[in-house]
């Protein structure tokens, strides 16, 4: 999955703080040496990121929230919308 055109699954937006945030697909719960974590995919909105489509474990003690998108198409017009609606206040 180098490219994220080829995923068309759910998007699952993992964040550590408030700006933090990685973008998943495929995602699981498991136990990682003995820490709860939660396993994925890695997606990327930019074509050079050399970390998509590598599998991450994120410790789920380090998680402040997930959110779930339909498709990486839905993630991005969620998140526009929001800035465009940011930019008018």
């Amino acid at each position: 999955m180098a490219e994220n055109q080829s995923y068309d699954g759910p998007v699952f937006a993992i964040y550590q703080s408030e700006d933090y945030v990685h973008l998943f697909g495929k995602v699981d719960s498991v136990d990682y040496f003995g820490i709860p974590c939660i396993k994925g995919t890695l997606l990327s909105l930019r074509k050079d990121d050399w970390r998509t489509g590598l599998t991450c474990y994120i410790p789920t003690s380090s998680i402040t929230r997930i959110f779930e998108y339909k498709s990486m198409d839905h993630y991005k017009t969620v998140i526009a919308t929001h800035y465009e609606k940011r930019a008018e206040v």
